[in-house]
């Protein structure tokens, strides 16, 4: 299903590109001025529109459905498909949609003489931009903003994205834009690295008379303690299904061999590894989980080959 579905979308793309929306240079433009009727122009307020959002699992924006005819975008989603981006396309997952579909940010907005104008609207597809392309018409109503006519792109999850100045860069991914400081913030709390596993201190190994892992969690700062984390201990097929949670100044968790046996005696000779996601105590966003590298607990014999001659020592 997961090859059709990518298929499917190919498909969308190819079309995309080679079906791009009438209104080519606007020569032909929509035969009504929204600037005479501001009252009839649709407005599109879906917050999920904004460049800072991004797309989480079924909850995408799709503009298949949209109807043909003049729009506008409020301000608290952004009120102008330019982005200023340059001659970059929105990364994908952004702006609540799989492809997002904007302005670039070196095609200047049109002034109220210039009357209905042409633009071209991209997105990034197979890491190509423009290779998903629009003609779409604009009109510059002064202290009505500005107005956009829209055909719905072929296919989903593809949409139109917003900004709401020329001056802002995009929030990285991870980060959103505090609306009252206007400063980007980390959605999660961020690792500098993957987290390492191995052996827990051999004087506590000697306390508790058990085996005992750790998982350290690479952070830049250890003694906040405003974060979480969720641990998953992985020993070959068999995932411990209880996580674990770190708070607090101490960034590791530590797991007994035991807990790693729960049918079965415990025995050497296994890999294990730890994952780790993140999140803030009063948010409820959390990261990607991010993977340990592999510890053997077992007995390793090098070199693996001897070779042995009946005149000739071992080597």
């Amino acid at each position: 299903m997961k090859t059709l579905a990518k298929l499917q979308l190919l498909c969308v793309v190819i079309v995309n590109f080679v079906h791009q929306t009438k209104c080519e240079t606007c020569d032909s433009p929509p035969r009504n001025d929204p600037c005479d009727t501001p009252q009839t122009v649709r407005v599109l307020k879906d917050p999920r529109r904004s460049w800072e959002y991004s797309a989480t699992g079924s909850d995408q924006v799709c503009d298949a459905r949209l109807e043909q005819r003049w729009y506008r975008f409020e301000d608290e989603v952004g009120n102008k498909l330019t982005i200023p981006y340059g001659n970059n396309c929105i990364s994908r997952g952004k702006c609540g949609t799989f492809i997002p579909v904007n302005i670039h940010g070196d095609a200047e907005n049109p002034s109220e003489q210039d009357g209905i104008v042409s633009r071209q609207a991209c997105g990034e597809f197979l890491g190509i931009c423009c290779l998903v392309r629009y003609t779409i018409c604009l009109r510059n109503c002064g202290g009505n903003g500005i107005f956009y006519y829209l055909k719905p792109p072929f296919g989903c999850p593809v949409s139109y994205c917003t900004a709401n100045t020329l001056d802002q860069q995009p929030c990285e991914e991870g980060q959103t834009r505090n609306q009252q400081t206007n400063q980007c913030e980390d959605d999660y709390p961020r690792m500098t690295g993957y987290p390492k596993i191995g052996l827990e201190d051999i004087n506590e190994i000697a306390i508790q008379k058990q085996i005992i892992f750790a998982c350290t969690i690479p952070v830049a700062n250890p003694s906040t303690a405003d974060d979480e984390y969720q641990v998953k201990w992985i020993r070959d097929d068999y995932e411990k299904p209880e996580l674990d949670l770190v708070t607090g100044e101490t960034k590791t968790a530590t797991v007994e061999i035991k807990l790693l046996f729960p049918d079965e005696n415990a025995r050497l000779g296994f890999n294990i590894q730890c994952e780790v996601r993140s999140k803030f105590k009063d948010k409820v966003t959390w990261s990607s989980w991010r993977k340990s590298n592999t510890y053997f607990a077992g007995l390793s014999i090098y070199p693996t080959i001897i070779e042995v001659a009946e005149d000739k020592p071992a080597t």
